[in-house]
């Protein structure tokens, strides 16, 4: 937990451009919440009905909302982006400095491949938590919160027999957590010794051809 509450203190530098990035979330929802409203008034009043007025009126705030909507999504895939590249950029300079002022004795004991694979790999990994891990976590829980809200005020009801549904998807998310970070890890380490072979194998090639000449 220490580790993502650093990772969001890097975010924290670039405030502006996360705070416009999740307004422009907190709208697109808002608007996603918006259009099945929009749909039970095309169906039920404007079909149901048969009111032509009504159904110009619905037609006219479907393309209003996806137009704003669309700008939303925009906004916030820009705003996102633009701080996760600059946080990666952060912690590749912050992770420089600390290399270099440790000790020889620690990058004579240091595998090679694995200091590559943190620059690259783990900074990869942090860039996409924080531009999109969070803004997915937060989008989640907003999204579901207010579609419960929406579902109870309809028919409580029904509600409940959709939600009977959730502990069984708890269960599976869970176990497949469990079983993929494991792996996670494994994967993390082959790719480790992969970039170590590779390095070496690079530098080899050049020392031998520059003993050729």
């Amino acid at each position: 937990m220490a580790i993502l509450l650093r990772l969001l203190r890097f975010a924290y530098k670039y405030k502006l451009f996360t705070l416009i990035g999740y307004l422009c979330l907190i709208g697109t929802i808002i608007l996603n919440l918006v259009q099945p409203l929009i749909f039970r008034q095309v169906i039920d009043v404007g079909i149901g009905e048969r009111n032509s007025t009504v159904l110009m009126e619905m037609a006219f705030a479907i393309v209003v909302v996806n137009v704003v909507s669309s700008f939303c999504g925009f906004g916030m895939s820009y705003c996102n982006e633009y701080v996760s590249q600059r946080v990666a950029y952060d912690i590749r300079n912050d992770l420089y400095d600390h290399l270099q002022r440790l000790s020889f004795a620690y990058h004579d004991r240091a595998s090679t491949g694995e200091l590559m694979s943190r620059v690259t790999s783990d900074v990869e990994h942090s860039r996409v938590f924080v531009g999109t891990g969070v803004l997915q976590l937060v989008n989640t829980v907003i999204l579901y919160v207010s579609i419960l809200g929406i579902m109870l005020s309809l028919s409580w009801e029904l509600s409940l027999v959709s939600l009977a549904t959730l502990p069984l998807i708890g269960i599976t998310a869970v176990q497949y957590g469990s079983r993929v970070q494991p792996m996670f890890r494994r994967v993390q380490r082959q790719w480790a010794v992969l970039t170590a072979v590779l390095q070496e194998n690079i530098t080899g090639v050049r020392g031998g051809k520059a003993f050729a000449r």
